[in-house]
């Protein structure tokens, strides 16, 4: 709180050790705010603002963020995520926007430079921003702390100075515990992901620009058992995929993957939904998402099936090779 934390090194050990207690494996070091570890990388448009706001409100400053020193290194992963340069509505949220409408008057919010593209300048001294610098003296500990325990680290939500430099701490240990989660991350830490032995499970959003993400990420993978998977993130901040429209649609029934199970339109009550009218309108449409996913990877249909059915080996493999680097 007001630059100073607020938390110890005993305290953090005893904090993660509870959680690998109570079965935890996975962690995040930042998500929305900036903490005694790391900064950032922010939100945009409205809900940028908001989140903003709760940054103000947790850690008693806004965002620090200025023009990127190195301009491959910058918080907006949805302009470069895939060749193709297809965006997404990962944080355009219509009743956050309302709500901030309402209640958030204009000119509250800080004033960024317009020199794109900006970057969380927290714990970055000025020598340092060309390296990547931007973990704090306690983000290294309590990343040291979670590949002691054998965790598995998600550098998902960091600032990309804080990214980079978390990613070399785990290639100076040869640590492959790490998971890109769902897409809060910039397109250059996936090669280093995937030399590690890590997994890249992007954000689902809709069928059209998960296909386009596969097409490209799949192109950087390393050399561990490959499998894929998304991330849902279906927190209230992140939207889910709608109806996608155009040709060859989902038809129902439909047949898993690996054929096994037959899928009717789902139904909750008396309400029957259907991917190609509804979208992913609850977590219950995910699998009608995946088969949609099929149907628009064309040729490459089966190709996506079979490495998306391995997703969950892959996880497991890499969490396996984390374990034995805690063990050594």
């Amino acid at each position: 709180f007001n630059g100073r934390p607020t938390c110890t090194k005993t305290q953090i050990n005893r904090q993660i050790d509870e959680f690998h207690r109570l079965g935890v494996r996975q962690l995040e070091l930042v998500n929305k705010f900036d903490n005694a570890f790391t900064g950032v990388a922010g939100d945009e448009g409205e809900t940028g603002v908001l989140t903003n706001f709760g940054n103000f409100a947790d850690t008693n400053r806004f965002w620090e963020l200025g023009t990127c020193e190195n301009p491959r290194f910058h918080d907006r992963y949805q302009q470069e995520e895939t060749e193709h340069g297809a965006g997404h509505d990962h944080n355009e949220d219509a009743l956050i926007a309302n709500g901030l409408r309402a209640f958030v008057p204009k000119g509250a919010a800080p004033v960024y430079t317009e020199q794109r593209p900006l970057c969380n300048e927290l714990y970055t001294p000025g020598s340092n921003r060309r390296t990547g610098a931007g973990l704090s003296e306690l983000g290294r500990h309590a990343l040291g702390r979670i590949m002691a325990k054998g965790m598995i680290f998600d550098p998902d939500h960091m600032s990309v100075y804080a990214r980079q430099e978390a990613l070399s701490v785990l290639e100076d240990k040869r640590y492959s515990g790490v998971v890109s989660s769902h897409s809060w991350s910039t397109k250059d830490a996936i090669p280093r992901i995937y030399k590690l032995g890590g997994v890249v499970t992007p954000y689902a959003g809709n069928s059209k620009d998960f296909v386009a993400k596969w097409r490209s990420i799949r192109k950087q993978r390393g050399p561990y058992y490959f499998g894929f998977g998304y991330g849902a993130d279906m927190n209230g901040f992140g939207s889910q995929g709608g109806p996608r429209g155009g040709r060859n649609p989902v038809s129902y029934p439909f047949r898993s993957f690996d054929g096994r199970v037959s899928f009717k339109r789902q139904r909750s009550g008396t309400r029957a939904y259907d991917i190609n009218h509804d979208g992913v309108a609850h977590y219950g449409l995910y699998p009608d998402w995946v088969e949609d996913t099929r149907k628009v990877a064309g040729r490459d249909g089966p190709t996506l099936m079979r490495e998306m059915g391995r997703g969950a080996e892959a996880y497991l493999r890499m969490w396996a090779r984390a374990r034995a680097s805690a063990r050594r």
